[in-house]
Formats: structure tokens, sequence, C-alpha cells
């Protein structure tokens, strides 16, 4: 029982050590060497004052500023960004809280990654170029619920935070195109009456079956809802499901893309010159949304939007029921 007891008692000294090293079983208050405190680490931070953020790692500087109402990432040829990824970055500066000093040696700063090749500086600045908030951002703490962070960046000490924001600055390992808004077509799936899959081998085509109103003074008129039929006019005849229509008509509609291709590359390595598939999604009024499909690269697949200067990737999964054959989807359709 002594011996129990004796066991018992180191595990929880090892314990506490530990809730220690992790700011766990102490508050945030002001450590030694601390910037900021209060309970701001950068007071007077508003979201709404930053113009610029530059967060600059290992594979270079991703740029973004405010145009408008929205954001571009201006490292990138001002291209449109994902404006909940720029919110996302935004609202955590904002909410940053100081945290304790862990360690005041320089050698270390490599392994709570504030130094070297795991480090992230955040840099964002307002319209004027002054200064809101500037720091090193290292790992995450072992204990999922905190980061390491050095305040300001030539700072010797390190800080861990309880805020486990590095995902919000460390995006897709910083390569090109991750701030990047990855919306190719926003339309309605529902405005879609035909669908057009030009292949090699074959050419598809669908219709949208619509279906006549039940509502109070549209009775009979024609209408597209989600409940609509699907039928395939050729090179075969005769009704899908559908999901089956109804997953193509939103693919299309609703295309996203996951990243961008370097275009480096000739069309034809690509499979794009000519591509595997040619999609034309005829809406109810307006121009046609048109990509072309092409070769796979581990689980994703290039895609080229006719008069875009750019490659885009999406997802395999997503364009798979486009690459079928029509007896696949007619096959499809019968089950």
């Amino acid at each position: 029982m002594k011996r129990l007891n004796l066991l018992l008692g180191v595990l929880l000294l090892v314990q506490c050590a530990w809730l220690l090293g992790e700011n766990v079983l102490v508050g945030e208050g002001r450590g030694p060497g601390e910037p900021g405190g209060g309970d701001r680490l950068f007071p007077g931070f508003a979201r709404a004052r930053v113009a610029a953020l530059a967060i600059t790692g290992a594979r270079g500087a991703v740029e973004l500023k405010r145009a408008g109402e929205g954001w571009v990432v201006s490292s990138e040829g001002a291209r449109p960004a994902d404006e909940k990824l720029v919110e996302s970055a935004l609202l955590a500066l904002e909410e940053l809280r100081p945290g304790r000093i862990v360690s005041e040696n320089p050698a270390k700063h490599e392994s709570f990654d504030v130094a070297g090749a795991g480090a992230l500086e955040v840099l964002a600045r307002d319209g004027a170029g002054a200064v809101l908030a500037h720091f090193i951002l290292g790992k995450s703490a072992a204990s999922g619920s905190g980061a390491y962070l050095r305040c300001p960046p030539d700072a010797g000490g390190v800080m861990l935070i309880r805020s486990s924001i590095r995902g919000a600055f460390d995006r897709d390992g910083g390569r090109k195109g991750a701030w990047r808004d990855k919306t190719v077509f926003a339309a309605d799936s529902r405005r879609i009456r035909r669908l057009e899959i030009l292949k090699p081998a074959e050419t598809i085509e669908i219709e949208r079956v619509l279906a006549p109103s039940s509502e109070a003074g549209r009775e009979g008129v024609l209408v597209a809802s989600d409940e609509d039929d699907w039928q395939m006019l050729r090179p075969l005849s005769g009704l899908l499901s559908r999901f089956t229509g109804n997953n193509l008509a939103r693919t299309a509609a609703e295309l996203k893309c996951d990243g961008f291709a370097a275009l480096d590359r000739p069309l034809a390595e690509l499979g794009l010159d000519p591509p595997e598939a040619r999609v034309t999604a005829f809406l109810d009024e307006g121009e046609p949304l048109v990509f072309e499909i092409g070769a796979q690269e581990e689980s994703r697949r290039y895609v080229r939007v006719p008069g875009r200067d750019e490659i885009l990737t999406v997802p395999s999964f997503r364009l798979f029921d486009f690459l079928r054959e029509a007896k696949e989807l007619a096959q499809a359709g019968a089950e």
C-alpha cells in the first residue's frame, strides 16, 4: 500500500509539473518581460482598422489588402481573398490575450517554432501604414489549447497564450492560393435547365423535367425545384435518378476548387488539350456555365474555365459523375 501511495504521489507531481509548464494551473497574468499587460495583447486593436495583413513563413510571404468591402491577395495578383479566412485571422488578433513567458533562452526558440522553418511572422497595419499587431507565431502547445509566440518579434522571451490560433494563420502550409477565394461558380442549381457533357467518345445531354406549380395564383406554371426529375436526351434516352441529375446540376452551379496549378506545364500534360470532358450548364437565362475537366493527379483533377487565365484543381470525387459513360448514368437512374 505504501508503495502504491508513493507511486501515485510521484505521478501526481509529474502531472502538476506538466500542467504548470502548459500554464494550466496558473493564471494568465503578466509575466516577466511580457508586453501588453491587461486583458489584450494589442490594446486598441480593432478588426475594422486593419487595411493590410502580411504572413511570412518558410514558403514565402502572403500579403492581404482591404479592397472596398472585401479583401484581395495582393501578393498573388490582387485575386479575391476568402473573406471567411481573413475574418477568422482578424478575429484571432482582436481576441489575443497576454500569456506567460515560459522561456527567456533564445537557444530554445526553434524548439518552440518561434524561429526557424516553423515560425510565422504576422504583421497587421492600418491604412496609414501604422503597425497594429506584430509578432512571431510558433507551434501549438502540447495540450492543444494554446500557442507559443514572440511579441514583439525581436523579444527574447517566448510567451504561451491560451488561444489556439496557429490554424488561423497557417493555411495549407503557406502554399500559393491558400488564402484565395475558391469559388468557381455561384449560381442557383435550380436555374440549370440542361447539361451537356462533351467527351471524345460521346456527348451526353440531360434535361430537367419541369413540374407544374401548385402554388396559389401560379397553378400550372412550370417551375424548377430540387424534386425535379432529369431525362437523358442523348446518346441514350430515359429518366435518370433524381439524385444523379441534381448532383450534376448542384456541382456545376456551386463549383469550388481547392487550389491553383502552376502555369509552367503544357495543357496537354494536364489533360486539358484536349480535355477529358467539357461541361456546359445552360441556365434559364444568361450565359451558360462552362468548365473543362483534365487529368487526375493524386486525388485531384485539373480544371479550366474558358476565359480565365489560370488552371484550377478540384477534388476528383466532385467530378466523378461528369466522367461516367452514358450507360452508367442510365443504369444509375434505373437502380
